[in-house]
């Protein structure tokens, strides 16, 4: 895990007196809303049966549909035994969803500890409250990120609801963890890059395309800043359930599911994409304002990153951006999306960071020249 050092501008006293946010302090999942969340579950659950079906009917490209790299769908990755977990969950699994989530992250919530050399699914120690106060009882080094990203005022805020299982400190009202942390630096990043700017500029609801959208945090916390905008994250089906669920929890908005039995054209706020129907949202009319992709292309493969970006050229059209952040992952055997994305779009804007960035460089990206 990342170590911090410590923010001086923050005194010991004041982060030492910080409190657990633990189950007790979550609040639990209406019923009705655990019951709607149940019908979006089995939508979802129907792109993941009728994939290899859908894909031949389509004559799809599988080298791009079918998860590879760290998203190999053999079953064997650590991500697909997570989903498979939540999508047989009972209420007491969807209603700590956040346990499980780890696969997105790379950190263990459950515990509040990075999660190398662990399991997304692993039993919870009971009882847990009492375990958590035990063995978590002084703020980590997050605390002191969080004041760091803070010092520098951003207007957009990451700060997640407490539900489904959301643990961290209590931070002036905000639950801070390393998942706290992650998320604001990308708004953060965003906002210092000038993409929030550009989309209070169009004087109308902006459309947004995330590529990975993890279990869904990005997306809520974009679309409550921009209410009216539609917000379309296309993903491995065994992905959107996690997001689907978060976002259905989270919003109290149930989104669409595109099955690809009619042509794609977003209406609600959230739309579920099948990645193995990117094909058929890159064929249509529709537009993006901001495309976003955080970490996990440079966990595809090449001719994957190659399909999306000459997607995304054609959907951003001469307006819109694409906001990436990764990481070089050639060190581990993987790629660096970067490498490939420069040579199909024209434009690329590096975001210079006055804070510490962990997870990625951050670049804008576009068909015209960015001011």
């Amino acid at each position: 895990m990342t170590i911090f050092p410590k923010n001086k501008l923050i005194s010991e006293d004041i982060i030492m007196a910080y409190t657990l946010v633990d189950l007790s302090r979550n609040a639990d999942l209406p019923v009705y809303i655990f019951e709607r969340m149940l019908l979006l579950r089995e939508r979802i659950i129907s792109t993941i049966e009728r994939r290899t079906e859908t894909i031949h009917k389509l004559g799809l490209d599988e080298k791009f549909c079918i998860g590879d790299s760290n998203w190999i769908s053999d079953g064997s990755a650590d991500f697909f035994h997570a989903s498979k977990y939540v999508q047989a969950g009972d209420y007491k699994i969807i209603n700590t969803l956040r346990f499980w989530s780890q696969c997105f992250t790379g950190y263990k919530i459950m515990r509040l500890q990075d999660g190398a050399g662990t399991h997304s699914v692993e039993p919870v120690p009971e009882p847990y409250d009492k375990w958590l106060s035990d063995n978590r009882s002084s703020p980590d080094n997050w605390c002191h990120h969080w004041h760091s990203l803070m010092s520098y005022r951003p207007k957009h805020i990451f700060s997640p609801p407490r539900m489904l299982g959301e643990i961290g400190w209590d931070v002036e009202g905000v639950v801070v963890s390393h998942d706290t942390c992650a998320y604001q630096e990308r708004l953060s990043l965003m906002e210092e890059g000038g993409v929030f700017a550009r989309l209070a500029k169009l004087g109308r609801p902006p459309q947004i395309l995330e590529i990975g959208g993890g279990y869904g945090a990005l997306a809520r916390a974009i679309h409550a800043h921009y209410p009216q905008s539609r917000y379309v994250i296309c993903d491995l089906p065994e992905s959107l359930v996690f997001s689907g669920l978060y976002l259905t929890a989270t919003t109290g908005l149930i989104p669409d599911v595109y099955n690809g039995e009619d042509e794609f054209s977003p209406s609600s706020s959230f739309s579920l994409l099948p990645n193995y129907l990117f094909d058929l949202c890159d064929q249509s009319a529709v537009q993006f304002d901001l495309v976003i992709n955080t970490l996990s292309m440079s966990e595809m493969s090449e001719h994957q990153v190659r399909r999306y970006a000459r997607g995304i050229k054609h959907l951003i059209g001469k307006e819109g951006i694409f906001y990436e952040q990764n990481q070089d992952n050639t060190v581990v055997g993987m790629i660096y999306a970067k490498d490939y994305i420069k040579d199909i779009l024209n434009y690329r804007k590096n975001i210079a960071s006055p804070f510490p960035v962990v997870h990625g460089l951050a670049d804008l990206w576009s068909n015209m020249p960015l001011n």
